[in-house]
């Protein structure tokens, strides 16, 4: 029986480009099949996982299901709108916050569009380039 790998998912608040290890780019400017800064025979684990076509299938559906769902700009626009008014009057009211209440609002719409602008592009693109392909593959 070969070895087994089980990935262990950890730290998602890193998963959006705030924990780059080095990385020289913008991290929502990697393509979603090369999400390395370098060669990706130089990230042996991603290299492995994304060289079985069922595995990187699969991946593109998550990425599908992000995107249309939870990171769909107008519901995460929502998302960050109803936690925004939670935390509000805890924001103004803390006598240790490192930013003041001008900068929190300031920051709850400048972020997203930043946040959005590069990474719909990409993530369109490659995937719509991808189902392009395997739409190809299955008429040859």
């Amino acid at each position: 029986m070969p070895p087994v790998t089980v990935i262990s998912t950890w730290d998602f608040n890193e998963s959006f480009g705030t924990f780059n290890m080095g990385c020289q780019v913008d991290v929502r400017e990697l393509y979603i099949d090369e999400p390395t800064s370098g060669a990706m025979a130089d990230r042996p684990l991603i290299n492995s996982v994304f060289s079985q076509q069922d595995n990187l299938d699969v991946y593109h559906d998550y990425i599908w299901q992000l995107v249309e769902g939870s990171l769909e700009e107008n519901t995460f626009a929502a998302r960050v709108a109803e936690i925004a008014a939670v935390i509000r009057s805890s924001v103004e009211n803390d006598p240790t916050g490192f930013y003041g209440s001008a900068a929190f609002e300031q920051n709850l719409n400048s972020t997203s569009e930043r946040f959005f602008a590069p990474l719909d592009k990409r993530i369109y693109v490659s995937l719509h380039n991808d189902a392009v392909d395997r739409f190809r593959s299955l008429m040859d």
